[in-house]
């Protein structure tokens, strides 16, 4: 016989499975919290006037912002490839129907090459059908 569980019952059972871990939230909180207070204090009792302070800080933005857009702006070679081939066939006027691609680390390679030929056979019977129809 089973007992009566008052928790269990006022809550759902996943509620009462589930059990919160805040500590790296709380810590993650903690530590950006204390980051930022600090860097206020800092700049409070730095020793530069307020306009040479805005001035650094300007820079800095600036400075991070170029490096940000310099790293955005160097492509890695094979994305730089990708991007271009899928530029063409979007620009190509005459494209074909997709057939299934086979992805070297599919765990199942044998199914895959499976649904790869079945779809290039169904895709050919289908543009036959459709030119005896015509």
């Amino acid at each position: 016989m089973e007992t009566y569980n008052r928790d269990l019952h006022t809550h759902t059972v996943k509620e009462y499975e589930m059990k919160k871990n805040t500590l790296q939230r709380d810590l993650t909180i903690g530590i950006s919290l204390g980051l930022f207070v600090g860097s206020v204090i800092g700049l409070m009792v730095a020793q530069k006037s307020g306009k040479a302070l805005q001035q650094d800080i300007g820079d800095k933005f600036v400075d991070i912002k170029d490096k940000l857009e310099q790293k955005q702006n160097q492509t890695n070679p094979e994305i730089k490839a990708q991007q271009d081939a899928i530029k063409k066939e979007v620009n190509n006027d005459q494209l074909k129907e997709p057939i299934a691609i086979v992805d070297k680390e599919l765990p199942i390679k044998e199914e895959a090459e499976e649904e790869r030929k079945k779809t290039i056979i169904e895709t050919e019977t289908l543009k036959q059908q459709t030119k005896l129809n015509k």
